[in-house]
C-alpha cells in the first residue's frame, strides 16, 4: 500500500471464502487415496502370507540399524590423497611465485621447500587414502598446514601493508601538489 514504511503492519491479505473448502477437500481427497493405498499393499502383502506390520518393521530395521553410531565413531574409507596433495602443492607453487619482499622467511625458497619434503614424506608414507593415521602423521600434517597457513597469512599482511603505504602516498602527494594553472 502507498504511503506505508517497512516498519508499519500491514492489513493481512484477504482471502476468497471458496478457497479454504477446496483446499480442505484436497486434502481430505489425499488422506483417503493414502488409505486405500494402505489398504491394497496390506491386501497383497496378506495374500503372500506376511503380515504387513511384521514387514514393515523388518524393513525399517535393514534400512535404519538401531544401534547406528554417529559418524566420527564409525569405521569409514579415509579421503582420496590426491585432491589434498593438490591443493596443497599449488598452496606451495604460489608461495614460490610471490616476490622476495612478501615472504616470511629469506631466502625466499626455504619454506616451500620444507613444504615440499612434508608433503612428499605424507604422499609416501600413504599414497593412495589418508586412512592410516599414526600420532607422527598426524603431527606431519598439522604442521604442514600450519606452516603453510603461516606462510601464506604473512604475505598477505605485507602485501596489505604495502598496498596502504601505497596508496597513502599517493594520496600525499595529490593533496600537496599545485593546482594545475587553467590559462
Amino acid at each position: 500500500m502507498a504511503g506505508l514504511s517497512d516498519n508499519e503492519a500491514r492489513p493481512a491479505p484477504q482471502e476468497e471464502p471458496a478457497t479454504a473448502p477446496q483446499v480442505a477437500d484436497g486434502i481430505r481427497s489425499l488422506h483417503d487415496r493414502i488409505d486405500e493405498l494402505h489398504r491394497l499393499v496390506a491386501q497383497r502383502l496378506e495374500a503372500e502370507g506376511v503380515h504387513a506390520g511384521e514387514w514393515l518393521h523388518e524393513r525399517a530395521g535393514s534400512v535404519h540399524p538401531r544401534s547406528m553410531l554417529p559418524a566420527w565413531r564409525r569405521k569409514t574409507q579415509g579421503e582420496l590423497r590426491w585432491p589434498v596433495a593438490a591443493t596443497v602443492a599449488l598452496g606451495i607453487g604460489l608461495q614460490v611465485a610471490i616476490p622476495g619482499r612478501l615472504v616470511l622467511v629469506h631466502p625466499a625458497w626455504i619454506l616451500p621447500a620444507v613444504q615440499g619434503a612434508l608433503l612428499i614424506i605424507l604422499i609416501a608414507a600413504n599414497p593412495h587414502r589418508i586412512n592410516r593415521q599414526s600420532t607422527v602423521m598426524r603431527s606431519l600434517s598439522l604442521v604442514l598446514a600450519a606452516v603453510l597457513s603461516l606462510a601464506n597469512g604473512w604475505s598477505v599482511a605485507q602485501l596489505a601493508k604495502t598496498s596502504r603505504r601505497a596508496t597513502r602516498g599517493r594520496r600525499l602527494a595529490s593533496c600537496s601538489s599545485p593546482a594545475p594553472s587553467s590559462g
